[in-house]
């Protein structure tokens, strides 16, 4: 069982490798700080619980190695993660982790409910400069610049500056898409014109069909027009591409948004972009695990959208309070 325990989890850290330090602190917080206890024991794995997940950050905190918050929830998210796998995998039997570890997000009971109440309250951990989610006003600023810009290049091709126009236009479309369904940049470059189709009005992101809005699928048509008449691959090419035809860089920084961005709202962050299209699948209700097939963002950002913005927690609060059986009653 100790070699099957050990095997799983490096084939973990394979796909996970960002992961590696956080479960390494885990395993040895296990072999130094409980008696008899090891990560490699099947009884160990099998007795573990979320209290017993969260000491193990508490004594990471009090030792002052974890400062941050983002660090906590990080190292909870992959020590969580790595149980899911592990129980999945093994005849280790462990119902109530299993449990917690499955239950939607928002659930105080859930795994993630548990140690977000706790790493929200923990003093000793700072907050971080977080990329917060776009506020109505900068989404409104931002889709008219989108619309002007995809518009004007879409149109106007005698523009002097072709190659910032081309840029402008592709980038707009892009976060047009990221702020519809809160894809990341990892997952809109991937999208190829083979997974769009302009007739039926669908594009499919991570095998998901979804549905475009008309404004955009009208803006994609015209897109795939044009550059079909200057000659670029609109049947397999990537949706997203340089003006030389290149898929766009791993980096952001090979889409022009972050400047785009900073033009526009004086600031770069893609994922505030990516967030504000995540807290609308939140709101419209979708499943925690469909968010994150679908795009591709991590634990730790749908966690963020979950809460609601303090200008928002008092229409949060009440529109889920009226909602309660009782309160017609009353």
């Amino acid at each position: 069982m100790n070699e099957l325990i050990e095997s799983l989890k490096e084939s973990f850290l394979l796909v996970n490798n960002d992961y590696r330090n956080d479960v390494e602190n885990f395993v040895k917080y296990l072999d130094t700080q409980e008696q008899g206890a090891s990560f490699y024991s099947k009884y160990t794995l099998a007795g573990m619980s979320t209290n017993g997940i969260l000491d193990s950050l508490k004594y990471y905190v009090k030792i002052g190695q974890f400062k941050k918050k983002e660090t906590a929830r990080k190292y909870m998210s992959a020590i969580g993660q790595l149980f899911e796998y592990i129980l999945a995998n093994t005849d280790i039997e462990n119902t109530d982790l299993k449990n917690q570890l499955g239950a939607p997000s928002n659930r105080v009971d859930s795994y993630v409910g548990q140690y977000s109440e706790y790493i929200n309250n923990c003093d000793e951990l700072l907050e971080k400069e977080s990329n917060s989610i776009l506020k109505p006003n900068e989404v409104e600023l931002l889709l008219n610049w989108c619309n002007d810009e995809i518009d004007k290049n879409l149109f106007d091709v005698s523009d002097n500056n072709e190659r910032i126009g081309f840029k402008r236009m592709v980038a707009a479309i892009c976060i047009k898409l990221m702020l519809f369904v809160g894809i990341t940049y990892r997952v809109a470059r991937a999208i190829t014109f083979n997974d769009l189709d302009i007739e039926r009005g669908t594009i499919k992101i991570n095998n998901f069909l979804i549905r475009l809005p008309m404004g955009l699928q009208r803006q994609l048509n015209i897109y795939k027009k044009l550059l079909k008449d200057r000659g670029y691959n609109v049947d397999t090419g990537f949706l997203f591409i340089t003006i030389e035809g290149e898929q766009w860089g791993e980096k952001t920084s090979g889409s022009s948004i972050p400047t785009f961005l900073k033009t526009q709202l004086r600031q770069t962050s893609i994922t505030s972009v990516i967030k504000y299209g995540v807290k609308q699948l939140v709101i419209s209700g979708v499943s925690d695990n469909v968010i994150i097939k679908l795009t591709g963002i991590s634990r730790e950002i749908l966690n963020d959208c979950l809460e609601p913005e303090n200008d928002d927690t008092f229409s949060y609060i009440n529109e889920k309070i009226i909602k309660t059986p009782i309160y017609k009653n009353l």
